[in-house]
């Protein structure tokens, strides 16, 4: 069975990428922990009188991560307790609160969920991307409240490219495009779209912002453009988030690559997105499987798997070979399958993994072990309270024994 597991990685950024026709679905808005920032100034002046940072939970109504991360964690005193102590926590809307907006665009949040950190003067601390199981993110929030208290709040990086919080920081253009849900901006190629009005922007701000905003609908002369000037947006709003830009730009590309099967693109970004990539050994093994998976090459995408097995999480051993489950009925590669979803057992007895693996083991007539892998799983999965009526099914479908 497939599971999804998302961790604090600045590499998985292009699974959360807001795309424009995602951005229009309609909710019910998100019940959040922490209060609505009412007034930005008033949120500053506050901080810096008791002498803390402010968090801005960035989320939208839409987004399924969003409410797991705010009821798995920060509904938690456990959470709470060392959030709360050296920081002013707020959560915003960034599609309907008007200081949400203004930070999505103010600092390019394309990625939801996101976190933002800010010492009291406004000046942003971080941008942390994606969810984060609860351990992971105490040991965040811990390493966070060390360097607050080495600095004395002070926030540790200038960003003097950063105005202050206004909404006459956006482009007219931009706000009656995107600010009223009307996305034909994207699709325009004539001298009105997105990508022409991108190569007339001259100031270093707006051209870091928009880069961001519009990752997906760049031209390649606008990322040529955009990291020919990485120098100076280091300079004016930080090393840390140009990398983080960049590296969001280019998984942009390379998924439109995948989406087009275009292997010159793919060819191209490749080796640029390794570059800048905050972990280049897991980014090459990982960029490369995906187009493997894209142009269906599963022998090779086994191989490179197999290569990093030694490295990878349980859960992401147990994707993987519920991937070649679901993807192909060769035998010599369900066979190698099997042998991840073994490894991913031997790590963590999950019933999930169980599951994974005795469905794998159906497919190769290996009825007796998906037997007892089955019920192992319906055993495991039943003592947590979870639904295993799929793996029911599985010992349903195996053949009757004639005594």
């Amino acid at each position: 069975m497939k599971i999804i597991a998302r961790k604090l990685l600045f590499i998985a950024l292009i699974a959360s990428i807001i795309l424009p026709a995602t951005a229009q679905r309609k909710t019910k808005s998100l019940v959040t922990t922490f209060p609505k920032i009412k007034n930005w100034d008033e949120a500053l002046l506050t901080a810096k009188q008791q002498n803390k940072w402010i968090f801005v939970d960035c989320y939208t109504d839409w987004c399924g991560w969003c409410d797991i991360m705010d009821k798995k964690n920060f509904s938690s005193e456990e959470v709470q307790k060392p959030m709360n102590s050296f920081m002013n926590c707020y959560s915003l809307e960034m599609e309907k609160d008007s200081i949400g907006q203004l930070l999505r665009f103010q600092y390019s949040v394309n990625v939801f969920p996101t976190f933002l950190i800010f010492a009291s003067d406004g000046t942003l601390v971080s941008q942390i991307l994606g969810y984060s199981e609860r351990k992971e993110w105490l040991h965040t929030i811990d390493s966070f409240s060390r360097i607050f208290q080495k600095t004395g709040g002070v926030a540790p990086i200038a960003r003097p490219g950063f105005p202050a919080l206004s909404i006459a920081n956006i482009p007219s253009w931009w706000m009656q495009q995107h600010y009223k849900r009307d996305f034909k901006i994207f699709d325009d190629t004539t001298k009105t779209g997105f990508a022409a009005q991108f190569n007339n922007l001259t100031k270093p701000y707006d051209i870091f912002v928009l880069g961001g905003l519009g990752s997906y609908q760049l031209s390649d002369k606008n990322i040529e453009n955009w990291l020919n000037m990485t120098d100076t947006f280091s300079q004016l709003f930080g090393r840390d988030l140009t990398q983080t830009q960049a590296i969001n730009i280019l998984h942009s590309r390379l998924y439109k690559a995948n989406n087009q099967k275009d292997e010159v693109a793919y060819k191209h970004y490749f080796p640029l997105a390794v570059k800048w990539s905050l972990y280049p050994d897991w980014e090459s093994a990982s960029l490369q499987q995906d187009w493997f998976r894209t142009i269906k090459d599963y022998s090779s995408l086994m191989t490179s798997v197999e290569s990093q097995m030694s490295k990878m999480h349980h859960s992401g051993l147990n994707e993987n070979a519920w991937f070649f489950f679901e993807n192909t009925d060769d035998p010599a590669l369900l066979k190698r399958a099997l042998a991840l979803s073994s490894k991913s057992i031997e790590l963590k007895e999950d019933w999930q993994y169980y599951d994974t693996r005795a469905n794998i083991e159906f497919k190769l007539k290996m009825y007796a072990e998906c037997k007892a892998d089955a019920e192992k799983a319906i055993a495991l999965g039943k003592a947590q309270g979870d639904d295993v009526s799929p793996t029911e099914q599985v010992l349903k479908k195996l053949p009757k024994v004639k005594k």
